[in-house]
């Protein structure tokens, strides 16, 4: 199957998330309590995700008129060969079992390489199957490896048609959603790897501390205009406040933009200046918001210092793929990818602490 690069990162994503269902239910079950099943914060396993485009690379290779068509090429060779026609159903059969065995060593050779790569470099182990019997190493077992051979198959002859017919039936709004939702992945990935990679390091520990007073002195300047400290009093997601989404922004963004050896400092800048405006979005302010807002705060941001080409991007550029012109600079993407992250992170956690703070004080009122 010959697919686009979005239809890609749709596969990629909505198998990610459907994995981390899949996961989350049978562990929270197995272990009587709510589990996150994977290394990211968010709700999904990339190693899903991975999965299924290797299985959508590889399906039309094992399909039955190539696995019939080797055969008889082979057996041509062979006396009498006309009469293997009546064999057909057998072959065919046989070619089930061996597609089955070919899914088989795949899943189990991604697993394996899955949980000795997040051993071996981030000292985490997700899962272990150390008291199944035919074990390797608790990093695959045969009773999972069987599991994902079923899996495989209901992704071929169910899910994958139905995921491809339900993105053609809606394809923007499939694609707008898929764009979001990798990009948050990405970034979750990124903050996770470096905080793991900084962990019982003392050495990388005193190069974070050097890097958050390098950021502070980039932003200081700026935290100082009153367009930018005044952002501290309108509410922006949920119970956060502008200016602390602004912070986070450009925080994550500058670590990120460090990483790449990327411009940190006009990153970060610009990474703060994303959201300047000064409005209630959900109560007043321009019809469109999510559209029209990057030009209003670009138009303010440039009261509060000289912007060069790439800040300007990195700010009219940051809510793609909502608006259909992407960033131009690879900072812009960063800032862009991060806006996301940060912006669900918000909701998530808001949500959370206000059903945790409120369900307990139900069940209290109710025993009053």
């Amino acid at each position: 199957m010959h697919l686009k690069l979005i239809e890609i990162i749709y596969i990629f994503t909505l198998f990610s998330v459907a994995g981390w269902m899949i996961e989350f239910v049978y562990r929270s079950v197995s272990e009587r309590r709510f589990v996150n099943p994977g290394l990211l914060a968010g709700p999904y396993l990339p190693i899903y995700g991975f999965g299924a485009l290797l299985l959508t690379v590889v399906r039309p290779h094992l399909s039955e008129h190539h696995f019939l068509f080797v055969t008889f090429a082979i057996l041509s060779y062979f006396p009498a060969y006309q009469e293997l026609n009546l064999l057909q159903p057998l072959l065919l059969a046989c070619h089930i079992v061996a597609k089955g065995i070919f899914y088989m060593i795949t899943a189990t050779l991604l697993e394996f390489a899955s949980g000795w790569s997040l051993e071996r470099f981030f000292k985490v182990r997700l899962w272990s199957y150390e008291d199944q019997n035919w074990s390797i190493r608790g990093y695959i077992c045969l009773k999972f490896s069987l599991f994902w051979v079923f899996l495989a198959f209901t992704l071929e002859y169910f899910l994958l048609p139905a995921a491809m017919k339900f993105y053609q039936s809606g394809a923007m709004h499939a694609t707008v959603i898929s764009l979001a939702l990798f990009e948050i992945m990405t970034v979750d990935f990124l903050i996770r790897a470096a905080r793991l990679a900084t962990v019982g390091r003392p050495k990388r520990q005193n190069e974070a501390m050097d890097r958050e007073r390098e950021f502070l002195a980039i932003i200081e300047p700026l935290m100082q205009h009153r367009l930018v400290s005044s952002l501290e009093n309108y509410r922006h997601h949920y119970l956060r406040t502008r200016l602390d989404h602004s912070l986070d922004v450009a925080w994550l963004s500058f670590q990120i933009a460090g990483k790449l050896h990327l411009d940190k400092k006009l990153t970060a800048r610009g990474a703060l200046l994303h959201d300047l405006f000064h409005y209630d979005w959900l109560r007043e302010g321009p019809r469109w918001h999510g559209f029209r807002h990057p030009r209003i705060a670009l138009e303010n941001a440039r009261k509060v210092i000289p912007l060069t080409k790439k800040e300007e991007n990195i700010i009219i550029r940051h809510m793609w793929p909502l608006t259909p012109i992407p960033p131009f600079y690879p900072e812009a993407w960063v800032v862009s990818m991060v806006d996301k992250y940060c912006g669900t992170k918000d909701y998530v956690l808001g949500v959370a602490a206000t059903l945790k703070k409120a369900i307990p004080d139900r069940i209290v009122s109710f025993f009053r």
